[in-house]
């Protein structure tokens, strides 16, 4: 399998499964992309595993991906 992309949200195994296929090969792309599908797969608090998650949606939405406020 060659030019293949594998989506990873499986904890810190998705980081070893990412570097051992990437040794194996380098051809395809991996990203873990770590727990923001939580949201997605759990409900209730479970679904909130990171804190800006538990923020309202308009609070978030006026943040950028790294938690400053956007310039408007």
């Amino acid at each position: 399998m060659r030019g293949w992309l594998f989506l990873f949200c499986s904890g810190a195994l998705g980081t070893i499964l990412a570097h051992q296929m990437y040794a194996f090969c380098p051809e395809n792309t991996y990203l873990d992309i770590g727990s923001s599908l939580d949201p997605y797969l759990y409900t209730g608090a479970s679904g909130a595993s990171r804190g800006c998650l538990l923020q309202a949606p308009e609070e978030r939405a006026a943040e950028s991906c790294y938690g400053r406020a956007r310039a408007r």
